[in-house]
């Protein structure tokens, strides 16, 4: 099961290009838009913490649009799965698609409360993560581009719970 998350993990690396692309187009336009705070030597610490985040945020949020949506054929996908936990167990690729799917959301977990202090609850991370999780498998349903799953959203949040879960032990480390 480690070689096919291993090999699926591999297939993503194409789209890191776009993650790169995002992410320098991101710098570029902060870099314009901010450059009195550049100047001014107090502020460029925030500056640079948010030119850091934001780089972050649209590598990853381009990448993850790119494999939960771009890299597949508009109608290629049709079905529905609404029953918890139909999918985990069944086969090898089956527990590998759940594991990536708990990798997948690791960064949001992490990345979430370190983006606004109103996401540092734990609570309103978890529905954060559920809403973006169902949001995509919405997307990915009507634009018959993934499966709807409730494996899918499930898996997910517990992947960005696990990331939320680091970020704390490392905030709380951090103090």
């Amino acid at each position: 099961m480690i070689e096919i998350i291993l090999h699926d993990i591999c297939d993503t690396f194409p789209y890191l290009k776009y993650g790169l692309a995002a992410a320098v187009c991101t710098a570029l336009a902060l870099t314009v838009l901010n450059h009195s705070r550049i100047m001014d030597k107090e502020k460029r610490s925030n500056y640079v913490s948010l030119l850091g985040k934001s780089m972050f945020l649209a590598f990853y949020g381009a990448v993850l649009l790119q494999v939960t949506l771009l890299s597949r054929e508009p109608g290629s996908r049709t079905a529905a799965d609404l029953i918890p936990f139909s999918t985990w167990g069944t086969t090898a690729q089956s527990r590998a698609y759940e594991i990536e799917n708990m990798i997948m959301f690791l960064p949001v977990g992490v990345f979430l409360p370190m983006l606004h202090r109103g996401l540092r609850e734990f609570r309103t991370a978890v529905l954060v993560l559920t809403g973006l999780s169902a949001g995509i498998e919405l997307i990915q349903f009507v634009t018959q581009r993934g499966y709807l799953q409730t494996d899918d959203v499930i898996m997910n949040v517990l992947g960005g719970v696990a990331g939320y879960t680091f970020w704390r032990l490392i905030f709380k480390w951090r103090k």
